[in-house]
């Protein structure tokens, strides 16, 4: 695989000539689920690319963050190897329904990447996608199953026309949403779910300039911290983090309590939040007496262990976050009350 990253198409074809009948080299992926392919595609090599795919038919195949060769190449702006994977003349190595999802799950990286949102680059992908699907317009390929509207991202649904797409263009806020949807209906992976948490830092949280967040921003934040606890519980991956999302709610409530912007928070977030909180602590305090039979059962000397600690304190984390949202629904009901009062 360094050889293919490197170019060393020489190196590359001794190796493969090792190689047995059944490819297990050609096609070895690594702990994160690249192929050689996927490391010569994301560096640019496209002699090496061409070496795998038409002399020793490399396949294709997605790595644990669902990427195929196409979108490590799309990813990292390799666009003469983009060019070779969907406008070659002579092999096919995506369909069109294929190219689509590719092209959209690169613009959506360029959108949402956790180092710079490139809007452009997004929206050249985005549309090139859309009028793939529209190349036909009597049998145009809609997208199928997409998932009813959320509260997290605003009740919106994705574009379904080329005229949808260009209305959100210059709306960095809607395109951010748009590509957090094309994500999720792709598949949640940590990935994603990584790429989620630091679009809720970016879009709606920043305690350095609280004072410059408008009250959308703010529901925006907490909706889309919701919804990654709830996509954590749903996928069980990395459950630790579970909590953090809840301290950041009631933190942020607490800030704009502090800031006497008390009538911006929702009460029915507020309750969802409150009502998450609680299951959190339930699932803590269930899962720390399950370490409890085990550590019986398998008769451990020492009193406790690291997973006992992490699970204890997230207990106690939820206890904490729950007071401090009881705190905040009184204030909150305290100041429904005066304006009812007063009106």
């Amino acid at each position: 695989m360094v050889a293919s990253c490197r170019g060393h198409d020489d190196i590359v074809q001794y190796l493969l000539s090792l190689d047995d009948s059944g490819n297990h080299l050609l096609n070895e992926v690594n702990n994160e689920g690249s192929t050689a392919l996927h490391e010569a595609a994301g560096s640019g090599k496209l002699n090496i690319v061409k070496l795998l795919l038409e002399k020793h038919h490399a396949k294709i195949v997605k790595d644990n963050d669902r990427y195929t060769p196409l979108t490590i190449a799309g990813i990292n702006n390799q666009k003469t190897l983009v060019n070779y994977f969907i406008k070659n003349k002579t092999q096919c190595w995506y369909t069109i329904s294929e190219i689509i999802d590719e092209l959209e799950l690169i613009g959506s990286y360029h959108m949402i990447n956790c180092y710079r949102s490139d809007i452009e680059t997004a929206y050249h992908y985005l549309l090139w996608a859309m009028r793939l699907r529209y190349k036909d317009p009597k049998v145009p390929i809609l997208k199928n199953n997409l998932p009813f509207p959320i509260e997290a991202n605003g009740y919106c649904t994705e574009c379904q026309t080329i005229a949808e797409l260009i209305s959100i263009r210059n709306n960095p806020n809607r395109m951010i949403i748009e590509c957090l949807m094309i994500r999720e209906r792709v598949g949640v992976t940590s990935n994603f779910l990584y790429l989620l948490d630091h679009q809720a830092d970016l879009c709606g949280y920043n305690l350095y300039s609280f004072d410059l967040r408008g009250s959308e921003e703010c529901q925006l934040v907490i909706r889309l911290w919701l919804h990654a606890y709830h996509l954590r519980i749903q996928t069980q991956i990395n459950l630790n983090k579970c909590v953090s999302y809840l301290e950041k709610c009631a933190r942020i409530m607490g800030e704009l309590i502090n800031r006497k912007r008390t009538k911006e928070i929702q009460f029915d977030i507020l309750m969802k939040v409150l009502e998450a909180t609680e299951n959190e602590y339930l699932r803590n305090k269930n899962l720390e007496s399950t370490l409890d039979v085990e550590r019986e059962n398998e008769n451990f000397s020492c009193s406790s262990s690291e997973a006992d600690e992490t699970v204890g304190n997230n207990g106690d984390k939820c206890l904490y976050v729950i007071l401090n949202l009881l705190f905040n629904a009184m204030k909150v009901s305290e100041k429904i009350f005066r304006n009812f009062f007063r009106g």
